[in-house]
């Protein structure tokens, strides 16, 4: 399935720029991707839409289909992803997550299938050749149309048009970073895309909305807030305790589903969601890139996946605004409910994520540039360091905060040397 290797013989240095040549994939691989593509697309449609529909005693349709996606995208990734090993893990844990929480295979597949579409789609855009991105839109369209075809909803099968914006943009802003020393980061490219892919959602989103309300009037807006917020303490209040349970535990899980704590925690989940909704469209966007990168290197373009390009770094100013936002939370409390302590706590939400991983990278590339004598520890250095993104993701990004800060410091009042206690920026 791999065309012939390209490289490009004056920039040997891995390092250098590689600007990503047009010279396409092989006819086979073309058409296999393509179709892959549109049924991608199409799966994230039809789970969707899926969603709220009423199931049915037996397997139904949408399951099937779903069912049939995430086998045939495992087959492809697992051609592709030997040149990236730690992509498929990912995508089952991510998929074992969703399915796990909401007991819904459609959901399951959207969520593979929309990754698979926005990093696999921004490979194919980023090599074909001009003379063939002018049938690219027909996978669109098979997309939308398989959808219909199923679901019979003209203006619910939109939703198969969700992955093209953000792979449109991942694609481009590839091949500028590639190509141009002042093209975007590889933590820009990433930006990018999740703003492609948030305005997508939040626009299909206040389509649905019109859709079910027949105004997107600040009132009615307001109005179905205030309906989903009563429905959410509705549903943590009216929990069932199970039977069997010590006094103590149920005394605590009593407690726990009160009115006040429901409120409490509707009110804060309301106050993050920007944070939580950017959060989670970085996240995806990121490992949509994990799986270009990967497809770039498996067909032979591997040279443009140079380190700028693959190089995850967090800019100064956030840097900067991070620790300010984290004193703001700190000084206003857990119960914080002004305006200035939700804005701080939603930038220290979308910052920490970031921040924890390349801090992470940080501590890692310290560690391994000090010699061979450190290498005994390093197994045990790469189960542990990871963890702490989950554990405890303030402590790397906390480093990363200090590192990036003294480095720029000691940078603009001598020149940069090699001994820099926090690790390489």
């Amino acid at each position: 399935m791999n065309a012939a290797p390209h490289s490009d013989p004056a920039r040997p240095d891995s390092a250098s720029l590689c600007p990503i040549l047009r010279d396409g994939v092989n006819r086979t691989s073309g058409l296999i991707l393509s179709f892959l593509l549109a049924l991608a697309a199409a799966t994230v449609g039809i789970g969707l839409l899926a969603v709220g529909t009423v199931p049915e005693s037996g397997p139904t349709l949408s399951q099937g289909i779903a069912i049939g996606s995430l086998v045939l995208f495992a087959l492809y990734l697992w051609r592709v992803t030997r040149t990236s090993k730690g992509i498929l893990p990912i995508l089952v844990i991510a998929g074992i997550f969703v399915f796990y929480f909401t007991g819904s295979i459609e959901l399951t597949a959207v969520l593979i299938g929309l990754l698979f579409a926005i990093g696999e789609g921004s490979f194919l855009l980023a090599v074909l050749p001009r003379k063939q991105l002018v049938w690219f839109p027909m996978i669109l369209l098979a997309a939308y149309g398989v959808t219909l075809a199923v679901t019979r909803d003209p203006v619910g099968a939109a939703a198969a048009l969700i992955p093209f914006p953000p792979m449109l943009v991942l694609a481009q802003s590839t091949r500028r970073a590639a190509a141009s020393e002042e093209g975007p980061t590889r933590v820009g490219v990433i930006c990018a895309t999740a703003l492609a892919l948030g305005a997508t959602l939040a626009a299909l989103t206040a389509l649905g909305l019109y859709m079910q309300l027949g105004s997107l009037s600040p009132d009615a807006l307001m109005g179905f807030t205030e309906e989903l917020r009563a429905a959410l303490i509705e549903s943590i209040t009216s929990a069932e305790i199970p039977e069997g349970l010590s006094p103590e535990m149920v005394e605590q899980l009593e407690e726990m589903t009160s009115y006040a704590n429901a409120q409490n925690t509707v009110n804060s989940v309301f106050n993050l969601f920007p944070a939580l909704f950017v959060v989670v469209v970085n996240i995806l966007s990121a490992v949509a890139q994990m799986m270009q990168h990967a497809s770039l290197r498996t067909f032979g373009y591997g040279d443009s996946v140079s380190e700028r390009v693959r190089v995850f770094g967090m800019s100064l100013i956030s840097c900067i605004v991070f620790p300010v936002a984290y004193m703001v939370v700190f000084l206003e409390g857990s119960d914080a409910s002004s305006l200035v302590g939700t804005v701080a706590q939603n930038v220290y939400v979308i910052l920490l994520p970031g921040l924890a991983l390349a801090g992470v990278i940080r501590i890692m590339s310290g560690l391994a540039r000090k010699g061979p004598r450190n290498l005994g520890c390093l197994f045990y250095l790469f189960l542990l360091v990871p963890g702490l993104l989950i554990l405890a993701p303030f402590i790397p990004a906390a480093v990363e905060v200090i590192g990036h800060i003294y480095g720029a410091i000691t940078s603009a009042i001598k020149p940069p040397e090699d001994d820099d206690p926090f690790g390489p920026i």
